[in-house]
């Protein structure tokens, strides 16, 4: 039996046996784990019948491998070092900003080597570059009619580098965007303008952020001058020397202030020097008006009756000119009739541009002359005066008239001659003296002559 069968492996000490030195076979685990147990029986006993069976551990077994197994996988996790993934790479982004936007190309020279964007604030306005940590310039060849504004990198400060400052150094950081944005604005254009009154060849000098420049306004082109590619970074001022004799009465900058307006609209109150505004992109006018304010008056009275007698009618003529060149204005002229006068009527004719009193070439009137006349430069005005003396008027008749300039913004080259008197006799019977002895004979013998050449004559 099998009892008896290990009993007799046990005295006999054969290999093997279950109590001696042959141990259970066991086989590698496989699931599920069999395990088979064989028993020898020495050849000098009968033999029994070999018996084998599997195996099967039991659920709590099952659960402590497991476990085991686990704890043997976590502690290996732990044991494992972890690896992050951090990038090399920076990213480089240049964009292009164009003031007004425009299809215009601007080239670069980066990283990796020359491209060029476009002022259209779009997709074709910026390019990224994919780099390793460091520093990087980025440079661009400004067009013309265009100037570069600013350079700022999100990363770093604004770092321009020399001579012309169209370039910067970029500083690219591992894992991180710098973006550098390069704005441009378009250059404008001034057209400086002299309107001068009357037309002058007088030269006008101009300073300023421009430059020095001379204009004349003699009827010509010559009182034009335009600035193209006008930069629009800082102030602008445009000052006027007026010479002597002449007034600025106005200045203004006007137009459509950027290529992006719609409206005109003033820049520039009148003033000197005039500091106008101009976008990026804007033409304007300046315009400079000045007056000539050099006349030369004349004012000239005469007696056309000198031999006026009392009671009779006595007339006078007046003139006033203005020789130029500029413009008088309305100028008053008075005349206030000498008493003995009555029933004075007076006429008024202008020439040559010269106006009577309330803007008319001609014009009538009674009593004082009290008018206000326009004289621009070459014309003139004429007035006529009758009136009446008084039957007891006798003596000197004397009349004048005037041209008061005082309250007018004019230079009067010649001042002396801006009032004038005519004078003349009335009502005195200047005595002729008779011949003497000696003459009345001379005269006596005269007519004796003539009475005997008239009686040959008739024989």
């Amino acid at each position: 039996t099998a009892s008896n069968a290990r009993a007799v492996a046990a005295r006999s000490g054969a290999p093997g046996a279950v109590g001696g030195a042959a141990p259970l076979s066991t086989n590698r685990p496989e699931s599920p784990i069999n395990m088979s147990l064989r028993i020898s029986v020495p050849s000098s006993r009968p033999a029994c019948s070999s018996h084998s069976r599997s195996l099967r551990p039991s659920p709590r077994i099952v659960v402590r491998m497991v476990a085991l197994v686990v704890s043997v996988v976590g502690f290996a996790s732990l044991a494992t070092p972890v690896v992050a993934r951090i990038p090399n790479n920076g990213t480089l982004v240049v964009v292009k900003d164009a003031s007004p936007t425009a299809s215009q190309t601007f080239s670069f020279t980066g990283p990796s080597g020359s491209f060029s964007l476009t002022g259209l604030g779009d997709a074709s306005s910026q390019q990224s570059f994919s780099l390793a940590a460091g520093n990087y310039t980025v440079a661009e060849v400004v067009p013309g009619s265009w100037e570069l504004a600013d350079i700022d990198c999100s990363n770093n400060t604004d770092l321009r580098l020399a001579p012309n400052g169209n370039s910067v150094n970029a500083q690219v950081v591992a894992g991180q965007t710098t973006t550098c944005t390069f704005s441009n604005v378009e250059l404008g254009s001034i057209t400086v303008v002299l309107d001068a009154t009357p037309n002058s060849p007088d030269v006008f000098d101009l300073t300023g952020t421009l430059g020095a420049f001379t204009l004349t306004d003699d009827g010509t082109s010559a009182n034009t001058r335009t600035f193209d590619d006008v930069t629009i970074l800082g102030s602008r001022s445009i000052g006027l020397t007026v010479p002597p004799g002449w007034e600025l009465t106005a200045s203004s900058c006007s137009g459509q202030a950027g290529r992006n307006s719609n409206s005109n609209r003033v820049l520039a109150v009148p003033d000197n020097p005039l500091t106008p505004d101009l976008l990026p992109g804007g033409d304007i006018t300046c315009t400079f008006a000045v007056r000539d304010d050099r006349v030369d008056l004349t004012l000239v009275k005469e007696l056309l009756t000198p031999a006026a007698v009392p009671g009779g009618q006595v007339e006078w003529r007046i003139t006033a000119t203005n020789a130029g060149p500029g413009d008088a204005g309305e100028v008053p002229l008075t005349d206030s009739v000498p008493a003995g006068v009555s029933g004075v009527t007076w006429s008024c004719a202008g020439s040559a541009g010269g106006e009577c009193d309330n803007d008319t070439a001609n014009e009538t009137g009674s009593g004082d002359l009290d008018e206000e006349v326009l004289l621009p430069a070459g014309a003139s005005v004429v007035f006529l005066l009758v009136g009446t003396l008084s039957d007891s008027f006798q003596g000197e008749l004397v009349n004048s008239a005037a041209l008061d300039l005082s309250g007018l913004s004019v230079v009067e080259t010649s001042p002396n001659d801006n009032d004038a008197t005519a004078r003349g006799f009335v009502g005195t019977v200047l005595p002729v003296p008779g011949p003497g002895p000696a003459g009345r004979l001379a005269l006596v013998a005269l007519l004796a002559l003539l009475g005997a050449w008239a009686l040959r004559r008739m024989a």
